[in-house]
């Protein structure tokens, strides 16, 4: 996955045709029948979608596909921005726009005093048939910058991180879905900070780390590391003893340490590494990564 990064801080944009503009990907995604380059033959159950700007490929499809343009399915968040205050802040294309990422930011808030995070709500938009509509909320710490995704659940087992909504043009609807998914994200964010501060109390030695880690990586001790394993390891253990605002003590220190090390280090390629810990395999092990803190 390949990830061309926008940044709009600053410039307060409430609309998502003011992103899309600056970011040259105001464009529609349009269907065609698929058929073979060198046979001729059509493939009755598959269309491709492409972008009417670049003409770039964005996904191969099957027929009763119905893609949702980007100004459509985000229209719910200029709702958002226009009532609660939201802005506009990050957008992120993958791989020439088969996926739009788009962040808004909702407020700041400090789970620990001086450690402020950001909250995002996050959308996705995709057309390659492999990914469905998401919408969620995440977490940022401003110290590092690292993104953080919590799978969160109220005391009634509701689930706090993800939120599904009617792709729809009728503005009285979409108020209702504004107003659903803003006040669920302020839950989100209660529950975010008692976690948190929860975490930042419970003391660990250096056994519970080593247990983490295994579990963290699906590593079996009773085998030899591989060299990725060791240096994933080592790396995780050098930031939480170190890292940005930690201090080696507490289970708060050792999940930022590999947050940290997925957003920042994990892999040689920054726009591979910005996708996966955003949808990727890095945004799973962060989510793995909390939730084994947590039951620490």
């Amino acid at each position: 996955m390949i990830a061309e990064h926008y940044i709009f801080n600053g410039k307060n944009y409430t609309t998502i045709n003011e992103v899309l503009d600056e970011s040259e990907q105001n464009w529609i995604a349009e269907q065609d029948e698929l058929m073979g380059a060198t046979s001729g033959i059509f493939a009755p159950g598959k269309k491709l979608l492409y972008r009417n700007d670049t003409k770039d490929v964005l996904g191969v499809v099957g027929k009763d596909y119905i893609p949702t343009q980007n100004a459509d399915f985000f229209a719910f968040f200029d709702t958002i921005c226009q009532t609660y205050g939201g802005i506009y802040e990050h957008l992120y294309v993958i791989n020439k726009g088969s996926k739009l990422i788009i962040q808004a930011k909702l407020a700041e808030f400090e789970p620990i005093k001086g450690d402020a995070y950001i909250r995002y709500l996050t959308g996705i938009n995709s057309f390659d048939g492999g990914t469905t509509h998401l919408t969620y909320n995440t977490t940022v710490r401003m110290f590092c910058n690292n993104q953080q995704r919590a799978s969160l659940r109220d005391s009634k087992g509701k689930n706090l991180e993800s939120i599904s909504i009617r792709h729809t043009r009728n503005s009285h609807l979409r108020l209702q879905d504004a107003f659903r998914v803003f006040n669920l994200s302020n839950e989100y964010q209660n529950e975010f900070v008692a976690k948190i501060q929860y975490l930042s109390q419970k003391a660990i030695d250096k056994a519970t780390v080593e247990k983490f880690l295994n579990d963290l990586f699906k590593v079996d001790p009773s085998k030899e590391l591989s060299s990725q394993k060791r240096n994933e390891r080592n790396k995780v253990i050098e930031l939480f003893e170190s890292g940005k605002g930690n201090k080696g003590r507490s289970a708060y220190d050792l999940y930022n340490g590999v947050t940290e090390y997925i957003d920042h280090f994990r892999g040689s390629d920054k726009s591979k590494r910005i996708a996966s810990s955003i949808i990727g395999n890095g945004s799973d092990v962060k989510a793995r990564a909390f939730d084994l803190t947590v039951a620490l």
